[in-house]
């Protein structure tokens, strides 16, 4: 079976093609520094109104397969500042994971028919809630899944929602830390720590997706 993977390989692509034009071509880099200027202000008059719009477009993130919050990590780590901006991200994807879990638990089955592949929803659900799957695989599926998809899953799956809960927040830290920093070096034209980074990236994304295979592998061999 194969891990939702489309989505991310996006992200990344857009993510090479935005380095590779602020780091090349030096109109890109103005348009990106008058944007900033433009936005600045606002955050900084209205910086309540701007927290909330974006917590909000994060949580969607984690709700839309079409959409994702992370193009305006650089503009809100400048107008904000990193931290801040990391603890945003989080606030946003867990409320975004919550709400995905509540839709999930009420009108799973209706969701999963309309907007998912139904023999792989079935096949995750398998393995996650088939009775062999412990807490660890559980982590390892956050981070290897689009964002958009465990909160209905488990939900739908009736998975307990304090683990759940645990494990989004485990899997959304690191990720929200990386993604602020990975965008703070690329701005600044850090080409040491963008390239370890991406590397590290690889590396883990790598290793969790063999990890994930390896047991639902072992799932769908097992004797019966």
């Amino acid at each position: 079976m194969t891990i939702p993977s489309r989505r991310k390989l996006i992200i990344a692509a857009l993510v090479i093609l935005t380095i590779i034009l602020f780091w090349t071509s030096s109109g890109f880099e103005s348009y990106f520094h008058r944007a900033i200027e433009f936005f600045e202000p606002y955050a900084a008059d209205y910086k309540a109104a701007s927290i909330g719009i974006f917590v909000a477009l994060a949580a969607l993130s984690t709700m839309l397969v079409s959409f994702s919050s992370i193009v305006l990590v650089p503009v809100a780590s400048v107008s904000f500042g990193k931290i801040l901006t990391v603890i945003l991200l989080i606030t946003g994807w867990l409320t975004g994971g919550i709400a995905t879990y509540a839709i999930g638990r009420i009108v799973g089955p209706l969701i999963i028919e309309r907007f998912f592949d139904v023999r792989k929803v079935r096949e995750y659900e398998d393995v996650m809630f088939g009775g062999k799957a412990g807490f660890g695989l559980v982590i390892l599926t956050r981070f290897v899944l689009p964002s958009e998809i465990p909160g209905y899953l488990f939900g739908a799956g009736g998975y307990h929602f304090g683990r759940y809960l645990f494990a989004t927040v485990i899997a959304e830290t690191p990720y929200a830390i990386a993604t602020v920093y990975f965008f703070d070096a690329i701005v600044d034209k850090n080409i040491l720590i963008v390239a370890a980074g991406a590397c590290i990236w690889a590396i883990f994304a790598s290793l969790t997706a063999y990890l994930v295979y390896r047991q639902i592998n072992k799932k769908n061999t097992a004797p019966v």
